[in-house]
C-alpha cells in the first residue's frame, strides 16, 4: 500500500502504518469531546487502542502464518484507520489454503481472547467477563473482549472480512467464481444494513464502515467477472484444420514442386486418420540433393510420438514441440481421434494476442 512506512519486521513481514492510521484518534478525541467525556477517559481510550493495534497486528500476522505454510510468503501488514491488512507476495491457489489461510487471523483473535480472559482472572479483575461493565474492567478484560469482538467481526459473511473470503472459497467449486463471489456480496449488504443500523444508534462511524463494505463487495464482484474473461490459451485457440498433408507411399521426388510452391513449410504424414509423422520442405530437399529421390515420405519423415489434446495449455504444445524439434504436432479430440494440427507460428502469435487481451481485460477491471 502506498503512502506507508515500516515500523517493524515480524515472521519475514514488514509491519506499516500509513499515513492516516493517525486520524483515527483524531476521531476519537473529536467524539468523546461532542459526548463530554473527560480527557482522561479519552486518553484512556485511546491506550486501549493502542494495546488492540498490537492484537490487530497478531491477527493478520496469523494469516502470513499460515500462508507461508502453503508456501506463500506475506509482503506486508498495514495499519489503517479500517484495522490492518495483510499483502501476500502471490495468489493463493487452493480452496483449501484460502479457507485456512483466512480463518488462521480469527483462530489467532480466539487465541488472544483466550489468553487475556485467563490472565484477567489471575490478576482478579471481578468485572472481566461482563460486558456492561467494559468501562471499569482491567486491561486485560477490555482486551478479551476485544479480540472476541475481532474474531466475530472478521468471520461475518461480507466481503472483504475473513468469513466473506473462507465461504467464497468454499462455494467457488459449485457455484464457480463469479457466483459466489456474488453470493458473498448478497452477504455483504446485509452485513452493511446492520452496520448502518448499529451506526444510527451509537457509533455514526460504522457507516463508514458499512461503505466499505460494500465498495468491497462492488470491487471483488467486478474483479470476478474480469478474471473470469482472463484465462490462458489452450491448444483448440491455435489449431488449424486447413493443411495439406501427404501419405507415406509417396516418392520424395515427385513432391519437389509441391513442397517448393506450397506455402506450408511442415507436412503431417497420414495413415488412414492417424498422424504417424511429419515431414518438412528441408527434409524433402536435403532428400532430393542427397540421393535419396526414390525414397518415399515413409522413410524421410520424423516420426512423432508427441501429441496433444484440444483442452490442453497452449504452452504445454510449444514445449513439446521445442523438445522434439517439430513445429507442429497433430491434434487430438476428447475421443483421441485426429483432429487437426496446431504450429509453432501460430501458437506463439495467439499466446500473445491472449495475453494482450487479458491485459486489457484487468486494466478495465
Amino acid at each position: 500500500m502506498k503512502h506507508a512506512w515500516t515500523i517493524v519486521r515480524v515472521a519475514g513481514t514488514d509491519v506499516r502504518l500509513h499515513w492516516s492510521f493517525p486520524l483515527l484518534f483524531v476521531w476519537v478525541a473529536l467524539f468523546g469531546s461532542s459526548l463530554g467525556l473527560p480527557r482522561g477517559a479519552i486518553l484512556s481510550t485511546m491506550e486501549v487502542m493502542i494495546v488492540m493495534c498490537v492484537f490487530v497486528v497478531a491477527h493478520e500476522l496469523g494469516h502470513v502464518l499460515m500462508a507461508q505454510r502453503f508456501g506463500i510468503n506475506g509482503r506486508d501488514v498495514t495499519l489503517t484507520p479500517l484495522g490492518a491488512m495483510a499483502t501476500l507476495d502471490r495468489p493463493i491457489e487452493t480452496a483449501r489454503a484460502e479457507v485456512l489461510i483466512a480463518l488462521a487471523g480469527p483462530g489467532v483473535s480466539l487465541l488472544m481472547a483466550a489468553a487475556c480472559l485467563v490472565a484477567a482472572d489471575l490478576i482478579g479483575d471481578p468485572d472481566y467477563f461482563d460486558a456492561t461493565k467494559i468501562g471499569t474492567m482491567g486491561i486485560f478484560g477490555k482486551m478479551f473482549w476485544g479480540n472476541l469482538l475481532l474474531a466475530a467481526l472478521n468471520l461475518l459473511p461480507a466481503w472483504p472480512l475473513d468469513g466473506g473470503k473462507a465461504l467464497a472459497a468454499l462455494m467457488r467449486g459449485p457455484l464457480g467464481a463469479v457466483r459466489a463471489t456474488r453470493w458473498v456480496g448478497y452477504g455483504s449488504v446485509l452485513v452493511a444494513i446492520g452496520f448502518c443500523i448499529l451506526g444510527a444508534v451509537s457509533d455514526p462511524m460504522l457507516f463508514g464502515a458499512a461503505a466499505f463494505v460494500i465498495w468491497a463487495a462492488r470491487r471483488e464482484n467486478q474483479s470476478a467477472a474480469a478474471l473470469a474473461l482472463v484465462r490462458d490459451p489452450v491448444v483448440a485457440d491455435a489449431a488449424t484444420w486447413e493443411f495439406g498433408y501427404l501419405t507415406e507411399e509417396l516418392p520424395i521426388v515427385s513432391l519437389l514442386d509441391y513442397a517448393i510452391t506450397h506455402p506450408q513449410r511442415d507436412f503431417p504424414v497420414m495413415r488412414q486418420d492417424v498422424c504417424v509423422g511429419i515431414i518438412t520442405r528441408d527434409d524433402i530437399l536435403r532428400g532430393v540433393r542427397g540421393g535419396r529421390e526414390a525414397r518415399t515420405v515413409g522413410q524421410e519423415m520424423q516420426v512423432v510420438f508427441a501429441q496433444v489434446q484440444l483442452a490442453d495449455p497452449l504452452r504445454q504444445a510449444v514445449e513439446k514441440m521445442r523438445h522434439a524439434g517439430v513445429r507442429i504436432l497433430p491434434v487430438l479430440d476428447p475421443s483421441g481421434a485426429f483432429a487437426g494440427l496446431v504450429k509453432w507460428d501460430e501458437a506463439f502469435e495467439t499466446s500473445l494476442l491472449q495475453e494482450a487481451q487479458n491485459e486489457a481485460v484487468l486494466g478495465v477491471a
